[in-house]
């Protein structure tokens, strides 16, 4: 057993048994956020130790989420309606509600409240997977063009890993086709940019649940 693997048995991901139940597709996204969470745990420090300083990002910084395009597949479009529609309650709640009814009037993640992720449990693949070092990223600063030597993101293995973790959610589930797919690019193919999506759709989820 390597290291990862040792890691991805020590520490289990979060559960939750009832919505697992009800919706077959959850265990399929839980289990592919927590493949990734795994692999970064361990990558980042190497990374950090390569090249001898720590990842800029830490809690509240948030300018990489003023305009983001931020890649989603239908399989995380399904795992953010459920957080949102079922997990959260109280003020941020009806907060997030207001904001995804107006998302068109800003470029900003609809999900970002007080300079903090409202759905960060259920962020993401992209969210994830994304670190910048030296400095943190400027008012709105595209650092794919600024910078890209300062970004980081796992290694290939670890996204081959959670390919194949989720592709059966696409009914994708032979080994050979999913090492196919991967190598195909097939998770990038369906991914949708985020800022594209019509939020107001959660919204009306959101609403639907409150009654």
């Amino acid at each position: 057993m390597n290291r990862y693997e040792e890691k991805l048995k020590k520490s289990p991901r979060p559960k939750y048994p009832f919505d697992e139940a009800k919706y077959d597709w959850l265990p399929i996204l839980l289990d592919t956020y927590h493949i990734v969470d795994i692999g970064i745990s361990i990558e980042l420090p190497e990374e950090e130790k390569r090249r001898g300083a720590k990842t800029a990002c830490h809690e509240g910084c948030s300018n990489c989420c003023l305009n983001p395009i931020v890649p989603i597949t239908p399989l995380e479009l399904s795992g953010i309606s459920w957080y949102a529609s079922e997990k959260l309650m109280g003020d941020l709640r009806t907060t997030l509600k207001k904001q995804l009814l107006n998302h068109t009037k800003t470029s900003s993640c609809p999900f970002l409240v007080d300079a903090l992720c409202a759905i960060y449990p259920l962020r993401p693949l992209a969210c994830r997977q994304f670190f910048v070092f030296n400095k943190p990223c400027g008012w709105k600063e595209d650092i794919s063009k600024t910078r890209p030597h300062d970004a980081w993101t796992h290694s290939r293995s670890i996204a081959r890993r959670a390919a194949i973790a989720m592709l059966p959610f696409y009914s994708i589930k032979k080994r050979e086709e999913q090492i196919k797919a991967f190598e195909n690019g097939y998770i990038a193919e369906i991914a949708k940019p985020m800022h594209r999506f019509p939020w107001e759709q959660i919204y009306k989820i959101m609403l639907a649940f409150d009654h």
